[in-house]
């Protein structure tokens, strides 16, 4: 996991194959905050999700190492190549 100084763990979690990783984004913060999907802003407010998911689409297979990290909600996303996400404060 890609450390954040000085930012608390909020939460980590993964997607499937079956899921986006911009839908796993939204159910990850949604569920850290205690909101549902349509009480978030819209994801694209923050990042392009079809940009986001084409990056991660482990169809690509290109075997480039990739991190990414935005702000959705009041808390920072860290994507990892690996499939694992991160939220901290």
């Amino acid at each position: 996991m890609r450390d954040e100084p000085g930012r608390e763990v909020r939460g980590s979690f993964d997607w499937t194959d079956a899921e986006t990783v911009s839908a796993a984004v939204v159910a990850a913060v949604g569920s850290v905050a205690g909101k549902s999907a349509t009480e978030l802003p819209p994801l694209y407010d923050a990042v392009d999700p079809d940009a986001l998911d084409a990056l991660f689409d482990r169809a690509n297979g290109d075997g480039q190492l990739r991190t990414v990290a935005f702000s959705f909600d009041g808390h920072r996303v860290v994507l990892e190549a690996s499939g694992e996400g991160h939220l901290f404060d």
